[in-house]
């Protein structure tokens, strides 16, 4: 195993960023031309068989790669790990294959079974690269990560593109699945090879599962949550809304993995290093909050003011339900810093319980909200969606704030300039948009971008000069090159 050195954090956000980025963009490009190919009907065919593969994928990791990350290298704890997932895996493949003739009779729609039974290994080769992906993470060799999801993406998305321009339709979308996981474990494999032994420690075992199954539990049922969105859209409102809510959650989840994503990794591991000082916990949880609103607020603010000609630029006049979906779920902006940090924060706080019972109460509330709104149809869906992701922003900031000791003046500090400096951008941007009438859409996002960016460091240069976030700007910038220039502690 390699040394961590003296890596920073910043280093390994920049590799996250990187890899994510062109990740992202790759995928984003591949998933343009998919748009244009395949229909809203072969995308809705496909969230509905997805919706149980991935669910069971998380699942099925059984939170191992954080619970190996908050313990020492050691490996008889590696090898008792692997051989869980390969279980699970094999588990849950055979669980696959028995519920697809059950969802295409439910759904009157065969292609949605046949789709499973070919997804059906997906969990188990995900899980093979589990082992190997804590220790990369361990190293903090982010890098080794960020190849390995720019490869998977590219060679999947080339695949896919070359079916759906031969005609195959959704089978295209589902090549595409297949091969991202193949190649995702077979690239992890290469840059830290597994070598397992026939070593099985029911102690080691069960604290692994322990402290795993809390971790597992909440991520499965925060994962729980769109797919519950999209069984209920599929079967009431039909595939092709569900195809257009996909599509618009494809392009809210483009920002979420550039934005949010690689600094959220990222924190598992540093803030692990300060389990042992409150305190130390406390400040770096706060550093982290601070630098991820600053970044996220505006963006997804700007999103949201320009999904609708984002969207008839992009994908074309065939997905015009998206932009406006797009626009209502861009609105959970302000939120999504602190709603992605309060998993480490607990995690590295001892405090995992509050995990499963904050993921379990998310999923009530979005049971609750979403069939009140179904009826309605798809915007009132979304709309649920979004309450939903304000109220778990109330209930997780109280819980941060309960376990991190922190009083509301310290968490209005990281949260409330950027917050209120994006809400500012929505009126102007408003006006501007007005003021320049019909033209194409490549005028208003050129149009809006600007504007929305000048108005927000505005209003954060005029509050941290003269208040009330007096010297905001200069604990932004600080906190920023403490990211560059301390490097984490071995």
């Amino acid at each position: 195993m390699r040394p961590v050195g003296g890596r920073s954090a910043l280093a390994s956000m920049a590799w996250l960023f990187a890899g994510n980025a062109g990740q992202q963009v790759a995928g984003f490009l591949i998933f343009l031309v998919l748009a244009w190919t395949l229909s809203p009907v072969e995308f809705g065919i496909m969230a509905l068989a997805a919706a149980l593969v991935d669910l069971l994928t998380v699942l099925g990791r059984f939170g191992q790669v954080e619970a190996l990350l908050q313990r020492p290298a050691d490996e008889r704890a590696d090898s008792t790990s692997f051989w869980i997932l390969v279980a699970s895996g094999v588990g849950f493949l055979g669980l696959v294959l028995a519920v697809a003739p059950l969802l295409s009779d439910l759904y009157a729609n065969p292609l949605i079974g046949s789709a499973l039974v070919l997804l059906s290994p997906v969990p188990l080769i995900t899980n093979l690269s589990q082992v190997p992906e804590a220790s990369l993470r361990r190293q903090l060799r982010h890098k080794s990560l960020a190849l390995r999801n720019m490869a998977a993406t590219t060679v999947s998305g080339l695949v896919a593109i070359g079916l759906a321009q031969a005609g195959l339709g959704v089978w295209a979308l589902v090549a595409q699945k297949l091969t991202q996981a193949v190649v995702h474990t077979v690239v992890v494999l290469i840059a830290e090879p597994a070598r397992p032994r026939l070593t099985f420690d029911r102690k080691i075992a069960a604290t692994l599962v322990r402290v795993g199954g809390n971790i597992s539990l909440a991520t499965t049922v925060n994962a729980l949550n769109p797919r519950i969105v999209d069984v209920l859209v599929g079967y009431f409102l039909g595939l092709a809304q569900l195809g257009q809510l996909r599509v618009a959650w494809r392009l809210y989840d483009f920002l979420l993995q550039i934005v949010i994503q690689p600094v959220s990794q990222v924190a598992v591991t540093t803030l692990a290093r300060s389990v042992a000082d409150p305190d130390a916990l406390r400040a770096a949880a706060l550093r982290y909050l601070l630098v991820l609103t600053a970044v996220a607020a505006p963006v997804f603010v700007g999103a949201g003011l320009a999904a609708g000609p984002l969207v008839a630029l992009t994908l074309g006049p065939v997905w015009g339900s998206a932009g406006l979906l797009l626009a209502l779920l861009s609105a959970t902006g302000p939120t999504v810093a602190l709603n992605f940090l309060f998993g480490p924060i607990m995690l590295h706080a001892d405090r995992a319980g509050l995990l499963s019972k904050a993921a379990v109460l998310q999923v009530g509330l979005n049971m609750l909200l979403v069939l009140a709104a179904l009826p309605f149809g798809t915007i009132w869906v979304v709309g649920a969606i979004v309450l939903r992701v304000y109220l778990m922003f109330a209930y997780n900031l109280a819980r941060i704030m309960q376990v991190l000791s922190v009083k509301p003046g310290t968490v209005w500090s990281a949260l409330g300039p950027p917050v209120v400096a994006a809400a500012a951008m929505v009126p102007a941007c408003l006006v501007a948009e007005h003021a320049i009438g019909t033209l194409p859409p490549v005028f208003h996002l050129a149009w809006l971008a600007p504007t929305g960016a000048l108005v927000f460091v505005a209003v954060l240069a005029a509050g941290s000069t003269l208040g009330p976030w007096r010297g905001y700007l200069g604990t932004l910038a600080r906190v920023a090159s403490r990211f560059a220039w301390r490097a984490p502690s071995t």
